[in-house]
């Protein structure tokens, strides 16, 4: 279980005093040591952990088809270092080629050239092409070079180089890491909430800056979700405080504190997401 408070008015925060302590041991079965303080974290907590993420950085294409016409492409032509010279990656095909085809293309293209680059249809079946560096290093730009009518087809905004020096502030990354955790009542620290947490620049060139770059529950989202929604070890004395006892009062809608109702406390499962139920 991961269990999380969910209001911002309740100050310190609910200490969970029927959940065993080190110091208590009347079953076998029971993990002991688990008791403690639940509170909200601050946004200087929050804002730490976006601080010390490096930023990975990417180009979006706007076209929203399945499917563009490559019969004319020579490649896309693109760099991965503000300093570097533009390589055009093979791209080609007899007709209206499809996003996934192309995103595969790509992705063998920039591997055999060295590349720390890496492509993906997402969204809309937008392309989207990805530095597969973090921080000062991450880099990505596209231009027309040598093919203008498949890149204008994919509909990338060119002469964009998304950067570092380019990204937003911490505080705007934190802002979309809170609305993508925090809604309502709830928290979601799932994986891919926090790894779909970022900010689009320039949204006619759809760069965006992300919190994560490769997904998966990597350190960073451990560290939110840990700080968001602590975990238990699911058993009896748990599952007694979320269904009876003070984890139960919290997450009531009739939970009352400093004359606000409603619920101050969510709970669910280890994935971070799935809501917890007892019995």
């Amino acid at each position: 279980m991961r269990a999380g408070i969910v209001r911002s008015d309740l100050g310190n925060g609910v200490y969970v005093s029927d959940i065993d302590s080190r110091s208590q041991y009347p079953y076998a079965s029971v993990v002991h040591g688990q008791s403690r303080t639940l509170r909200k974290p601050t946004d200087d907590e929050l804002l730490a952990l976006v601080k010390a993420n490096p930023l990975p950085v990417a180009i979006t294409g706007l076209n929203t088809g399945t499917a563009v016409d490559s019969r004319l492409a020579t490649g896309l032509s693109v760099k991965a270092s503000r300093g570097g010279t533009f390589s055009t990656i093979p791209v080609g095909g007899t007709g209206a080629a499809l996003k996934t085809t192309i995103a595969a293309q790509l992705n063998s293209g920039f591997a055999s050239a060295g590349l720390p680059l890496s492509a993906s249809v997402v969204g809309t079946n937008q392309l989207r092409v990805s530095s597969t560096r973090l921080g000062p290093d991450a880099y990505v730009e596209i231009n027309s070079q040598g093919s203008a009518g498949f890149t204008g087809a994919l509909n990338y905004v060119l002469g964009i180089a998304p950067g570092v020096f380019a990204a937003p502030s911490s505080k705007a990354l934190l802002t979309a890491l809170k609305a993508s955790v925090y809604t309502g009542q709830r928290f979601d620290v799932g994986s891919g909430a926090i790894s779909a947490a970022g900010v689009t620049v320039n949204t006619g060139a759809a760069i965006n800056y992300g919190l994560l770059g490769t997904g998966g529950f990597s350190g960073f989202q451990q560290k939110v979700a840990d700080l968001v929604a602590p975990k238990f070890v699911d058993g009896g004395d748990v599952q007694l405080s979320f269904s009876k006892g003070v984890m139960s009062k919290v997450r009531s809608p009739g939970f009352v504190f400093n004359g606000v109702t409603g619920p101050g406390l969510y709970a669910t499962l280890d994935d971070g997401v799935t809501p917890y139920t007892y019995p």
